[in-house]
């Protein structure tokens, strides 16, 4: 970056800004800083940690974790989005939850210095680059998606993708690695949806280059497919296994888009008052009533000023297109509510595979804040105009502020309170007015000092903004509130070990679990624990039944909606018991287990066969009279994979259970079928004495296969064929990258008069 000549004047260099955002973050959150504290909320608790902390531990152990047999009865790991990530194997080197919360904190100075760099690159001053890199991490969007950390650490890439591919497209040489490697990190975060919309902003703007001539078409259409091809390349060790899964999995390409949890019809007066129509939760936020993915989308309503004022007082193309992009996220936010949303579903349907309309408000943290930074720096060129502009903005969003109150006090919600969304809003105007204000002023002082002054309490108002708007925004607790061994220290007896049993959670008590009313975290939290709930039996490393995996077998799914169905009337006593449940949490109890007198083996025998299509075979299971252990269930086509017509003796010793290995011995008289209660998946190979045998689907979701008479050693081993040529194909992408690096002549550096410019 050391073509970007820094005015006198400035003392917000980049290593200045760095430091600056660095001490701010890490400031903030002091206690997870030190591995004091540790982030929980949502889905960083009982999902995201405790899938960082299985991929720890197995890889610690030296084994890479292809299944998980520890939740929905054995679902793969490896092959779900996010696992491969490489910034993640920090953890393998440092402590946990620490180092995962260190790493969370990193990405976000990480994606700030990347915007404050992105806005140096489109020739903006700074001050208002810094003003962006604080904007983009504090603001109501990128601290929400503290919970989901992918989400971060997607932000934190995107302005690194659209600074090193708008070079690349550029200039060629070495940017052109370095944007294939940023492309694919980004790809690897497991954020369809924002990569998606990230390619597609920057295809608008390589449009706009190529129509303003600024770029010819044919060179950086070449350099453009390189990177893609090179990233796509570096992505497959993760992309063709996952592929594979969700052609198999309970998500099938094609189905219905949710429209759960999309902005609501007048959700865009959140984005000016954060609290109008929301309603506190026990534990402190402030939620939109049935959009409960975001606490909250408000990005600051300085930020959004300034960027309306940047626009009046020059338009620039690529700005223009940056923010039409932003009003097209907010239009799509809005789901069926904006129109354009079922339209785009009915166009494109293969998009299922991502969900939640409010999504689309993520990029906006982004573009919001780089549109704001060129609203400031248009203050320098028409000091009078920008005033008289600046004034109008601000009456407008004084006049929209009215406007919400009004509405808010004339047409409340059940649960509104109208006096604390008053307040907040009156907070919001008045940092409004300071941002506003105040990047007026510094840009009419000329004493460096009061310069700097006015200029950091500009940025400090939106850290203020931020924490202030939405209360326990970002909530934090004890880390040791995530160390293994609950069960024990409960006092139960010893939880089942791998291959010897499954607890379940029952269906009553999953219910009251997903809506748990316990205002005190750390208790809310420590419920969870006990009651092992979602992934939290991956941290004490406990097979249960169900679970909480993005991505599970289908058939296998078709079970677990019967046994968790509200509707249903039929205990599915029996089915428990062929599942190896030994222990189920008290209907009225959640953190009470029972245990259950006479559940099934993990592996039995002997069972005659019955063949039924699946419809038949899920109301045979699901019934009272369901007897596993004599008979088992197998479709139709495996009719003629199998010569068992009636039960047989099969008894079954030395059993091993492993992630990616099950053994053991059979001995019989005849011909029998063994069967297992682990989630069939077709990857899976079953062999007998050495040579491969069918495995069978049985039960609809489960495993079973055919052994002949005798004794004889079994083996199920877990191959992805699809992990092997992925990983050859990343490597030799990455190869490639490296060689090019290697033998491009010219570098990063480009002359200051030749700087990507908006």
């Amino acid at each position: 970056m050391n073509n970007i000549q820094e005015p006198r004047e400035s003392w917000l260099s980049g290593k200045r800004f760095l430091i600056l955002l660095a001490v701010v973050v890490f400031a903030l959150f002091i206690k997870p800083a030190l591995g004091l504290h540790t982030f929980f909320y949502r889905d960083f608790g009982v999902l995201g940690y405790p899938y960082g902390s299985y991929m720890r531990d197995s890889l610690l152990n030296g084994e890479l974790p292809f299944w998980n047999p520890y939740s929905h009865c054995g679902v793969p790991f490896l092959a779900q989005m996010g696992v491969w990530y490489p910034p993640s194997l920090i953890s393998l080197l440092l402590p946990i939850p620490w180092s995962i919360n260190f790493l969370l904190l990193a990405h976000l100075v990480w994606g700030g210095v990347g915007v404050y760099w992105l806005s140096r690159r489109w020739s903006v001053g700074a001050f208002p680059a810094s003003v962006a890199g604080f904007a983009f991490v504090f603001n109501g969007v990128t601290l929400s998606c503290i919970v989901w950390g992918n989400y971060i650490a997607s932000l934190s890439w995107m302005p690194w993708l659209f600074l090193s591919v708008m070079a690349a497209w550029k200039y060629g040489g070495r940017w052109i690695p370095i944007a294939a490697v940023v492309s694919a990190l980004q790809v690897l975060t497991a954020t369809p949806e924002i990569t998606l919309l990230s390619w597609l902003l920057l295809g608008m703007i390589w449009l706009s280059a190529i129509i303003s001539r600024e770029v010819k078409f044919a060179p950086s259409f070449a350099r453009l497919s390189a990177i893609v091809l090179l990233a796509a390349g570096m992505t497959m060790v993760q992309m063709l296994p996952f592929f594979d899964l969700l052609t198999h999995s309970q998500r099938e390409a094609g189905s219905v888009i949710s429209t759960l949890w999309a902005m609501p019809s007048w959700g865009w007066a959140n984005l000016f008052v954060p609290l109008f129509h929301t309603s506190p939760v026990l534990q402190g936020q402030w939620f939109q009533p049935k959009q409960d993915f975001m606490v909250s989308y408000y990005i600051s309503a300085g930020a959004m000023a300034l960027a309306a004022a940047g626009l009046c007082l020059k338009r620039s193309r690529t700005f223009m297109v940056i923010a039409g992009m932003t009003l097209f996220c907010w239009i799509m936010a809005l789901g069926s509510e904006g129109y354009l949303f079922d339209w785009i579903k009915r166009l494109l349907p293969l998009i299922s595979i991502a969900r939640y309309p409010v999504k689309f408000t993520i990029l906006t943290a982004f573009m919001l804040p780089l549109l704001a930074a060129w609203g400031i720096e248009q203050l320098h060129k028409s000091p009078e105009r920008a005033k008289r502009v600046l004034l109008s903005v601000t009456v407008g969003m004084l006049l929209l502020f009215t406007l919400f109150l009004v509405l808010a006090r004339l047409h409340p919600f059940p649960h509104d309170n109208f006096q604390a969304t008053a307040i907040n809003a009156s907070v919001r105007f008045a940092l409004l007015l300071l941002i506003v204000g105040g990047a007026w002023l510094q840009s009419q002082l000329k004493e460096v000092r009061a310069k700097t002054v006015v200029q950091l309490l500009v940025l400090a108002a939106f850290p203020i903004d931020a924490f202030t708007h939405n209360t326990q925004l970002v909530p934090t607790f004890a880390a040791s509130n995530f160390a293994p061994g609950v069960w024990e220290a409960s006092g139960k007896p010893a939880a089942p070990k791998l291959g010897e049993g499954r607890i379940m959670i029952s269906r009553e008590a999953d219910r009251r679990l997903n809506y748990s009313a316990v205002q005190n975290y750390e208790m809310d939290f420590t419920g969870k624990r006990l009651a092992e709930w979602s992934n939290l039996n991956l941290v004490d490393r406990i097979p249960k039944v169900t679970g909480a995996i993005t991505l599970r077998p289908g058939q296998f799914d078709v079970v677990e909606r019967q046994l968790y169905d509200p509707k249903s009337t039929q205990s599915c006593e029996p089915l428990m018991d062929f599942l190896s449940a030994t222990w189920v949490s008290a209907p009225d109890n959640p953190v009470k287990w029972i245990r259950r007198p006479h559940p099934l083996p993990m592996i039995t025998g002997g069972q005659m066969p019955v063949f039924k299509d699946m419809n038949a075979t899920l109301q045979a299971i699901t019934a009272d009279d369901f007897d596993p252990r004599n008979i088992v269930y197998l479709p139709e086509t495996n009719r003629n994979l199998v010569t068992v017509s009636n039960q047989t003796k099969c008894e079954i010793r030395n059993i091993h259970f492993s992630q990616n290995r099950v053994t053991f011995e059979t001995t019989s008289t005849n011909v029998s079928m063994v069967v297992l209660s682990q989630s069939y998946y077709h990857l899976w190979n079953a062999l007998v004495d050495g040579k491969p045998v069918s495995l069978l689907r049985a039960n609809i979701g489960f495993q079973a296969l055919e052994v002949p008479a005798g004794g004889h050693q079994i083996e199920l081993v877990y191959r992805d064929s699809n992990f092997v040529i992925g990983g050859l194909l990343s490597l030799a992408s990455l190869t490639a990258c490296v060689l090019m690096w290697i033998r491009t002549r010219h570098g990063l550096s480009t002359p200051v008069e030749e700087s990507i410019r908006p």
